[in-house]
Order: structure tokens, then sequence, then C-alpha cells
């Protein structure tokens, strides 16, 4: 007998149910900090740089269409906490069938994240990152970073999930008048979807990301 697409797709929620029964619940990850490395060789010469700020500018809604638009359980989006939104990085659960979310642990947010993921980044490309703009030094590189998109969400399948990934943001330069955009995704399968599976799959876009930034603070001038 041949099944329809909908008695399918129940099925796979069905089978997401039985395989994660944390799934309905809030889980909290902590992201690794980027390691050091070296500079790349088209490096800029050990020039001064500094994050001046970074912001976190993502929209939650409370009914969704896209599984990539950030959005919350626990009473929604518009009941939760400043604190909650700004560690919140994923929903468990289909658009139809939405379950727990994914936040990062105290102490983490996602502006915290990403602008550690800048800073590696600018060391990588041969930046000198100082944490304060007057301690920078003469004819610095200043940043002012704005998070577009930071969220991650799964697909279930038959036998496996596949859990997504996207980062986006724009960077402002002073005295340039061109912003760097960028926008990084990444996927991985999973069997069980824990809360390892989306701790990898959001370091695997940060380092994507952090590999294009360093290109781009190679490439242009």
């Amino acid at each position: 007998m041949r099944l329809s697409p909908r008695l399918l797709r129940w099925f796979a929620n069905a089978m997401w149910f039985a395989m994660v029964g944390c799934g309905v619940t809030r889980s909290e990850v902590k992201l690794s900090m980027p390691a050091a490395s070296a500079p790349s060789e088209a490096s800029s010469a050990d020039r001064p740089a500094s994050i001046r700020s970074v912001v976190d500018e993502r929209a939650f809604e409370e009914h969704v269409t896209n599984q990539s638009t950030p959005s919350l359980g626990s009473g929604g989006a518009a009941r939760a906490s400043s604190d909650v939104k700004s560690r919140a990085v994923g929903r468990k659960g289909t658009v139809d069938h939405p379950l727990g979310d994914v936040l990062l642990e105290p102490g983490q947010t996602v502006a915290i994240v990403v602008g550690q993921n800048v800073a590696a980044a600018l060391q990588k490309a041969g930046y000198r990152v100082t944490s304060n703009v007057e301690d920078a030094g003469p004819s610095p590189l200043i940043l002012d970073v704005h998070i577009k998109q930071f969220w991650s969400w799964f697909e279930p399948g038959t036998w496996t999930v596949t859990l997504h990934a996207i980062i986006s943001t724009t960077i402002d330069i002073e005295g340039r008048s061109d912003p760097i955009s960028l926008t990084e995704e990444w996927s991985r399968a999973s069997q069980t979807g824990n809360d390892s599976s989306w701790t990898e799959v959001l370091e695997g876009a940060l380092q994507r990301y952090r590999r294009q930034l360093v290109a781009r603070l190679t490439t242009e001038p």
C-alpha cells in the first residue's frame, strides 16, 4: 500500500517524537569560543581593529510559516524576556507541530558569540583586535556588527532528522560606504537531534561564517 504524503509526514513526526523524548522541553547549549589561529598570508600587517558594537536585530514572530524565522514556545515571543530572546538560537518541532526551544546557556548571548567570531576572523586576517576604540591606536578598522539572522531548526525525515542553521550579518566599517554583508548556512543529519547535535550544526555554521569573513577582510581594501 502506498502511503499518502500527509501520512508520511505524520509518520516522520511520530518517529521524531519517539527518538527525542526531550523534544518538547527547552534546551540550553554552550557554543565553544573560536580557537586562536595564526594570521593568513594575505594579512593586513597587524593593523589595529576594534569592534565598536554588536547589535542583535533579529525579529521574532508568534506564528511562523518558515522554519528559519525565529519564534518561541513557552508563552510565545511576546511574553519572552529580553534575556531569553538574546539567548534563543533554535526551535524544535515543525511549523505545524512546534515543540521546545533551544537557548544558549546563561552567560552566552547571540551578540557575544557573533562578536567573538568576528574578532577571531579579524585576527586570522592579520588584525590586532582591541576591545575599546580608544585603545586601538592610529587608523584602526572600526566595525559595527548587525545580526540579521542566527537561527537553527530541523527538518524531519523517516529515519533521521536534518538540522539546519543560518547566520547573516551586516558589518559597517567606519569610513567605508559599502558594508560587508555575509550569509552562511550549514546542515547536518542526526539520528536523535539531541543537544549536542544543535551545538554541532551551529558551530559548523559559525566556522563557515568565519572563513567567509576572513576571505572578505583579506581581499577587500
